[in-house]
């Protein structure tokens, strides 16, 4: 029993050494109409940020991407007519991966004003889904947000190390099952 204890040790402790969700909960950050506040968001911390996200005008939040680069799961696409450029509020527990709309064509945002009611992040928290690049790997990362009275509030991010591997909105660690994957 002892040598059975010791490898499933053994094999966890090597996996953890291949797969992570990797966690930066950074101080709050709230954009207010017209504060200008920015974020590089930097998932992996070699202090080189995959993006920024600002206060772009009246309280909207967004981005300016490359969307080869980095991308986020949005309303629509550019096909559609509508919704290539507004993220989608993603809830708790949701898994993003290669299934998702990542439509955004180069720039994207958070309670645009040319959304519709229902496109509108709801009262309190969600989650953003993002997709970027590191070196050539695809990563698959979230974003937790807290929207009050419209005022969006920038909690935390995370990401799975893993190229081409799901993470759940909220995930900030991996379960003892998901380690077997590695």
């Amino acid at each position: 029993m002892k040598k059975i204890t010791f490898l499933l040790f053994t094999f966890l402790s090597t996996s953890m050494l291949f797969a992570n969700i990797i966690h930066n909960d950074i101080a709050d950050v709230t954009y207010t109409p017209n504060n200008m506040n920015m974020v590089a968001i930097d998932f992996n911390n070699d202090g080189t940020p995959e993006f920024s996200f600002d206060e772009q005008w009246d309280g909207i939040v967004g981005t300016w991407i490359n969307p080869a680069e980095v991308n986020f799961i949005t309303i629509g696409d550019f096909n559609s007519g509508h919704g290539w450029d507004i993220i989608k509020s993603l809830p708790v527990n949701h898994t993003i991966d290669n299934s998702g709309l990542y439509g955004s064509e180069g720039d994207a945002y958070i309670n645009a004003d040319w959304a519709n009611p229902s496109d509108l992040f709801p009262e309190g928290i969600s989650f953003v889904g993002v997709t970027f690049k590191l070196d050539a790997n695809r990563h698959y990362g979230w974003m937790r947000v807290n929207s009050t009275s419209g005022v969006i509030t920038l909690l935390d991010y995370a990401y799975n190390d893993v190229p081409d591997t799901a993470i759940t909105t909220g995930q900030t660690t991996l379960a003892i099952d998901e380690y077997a994957k590695y």
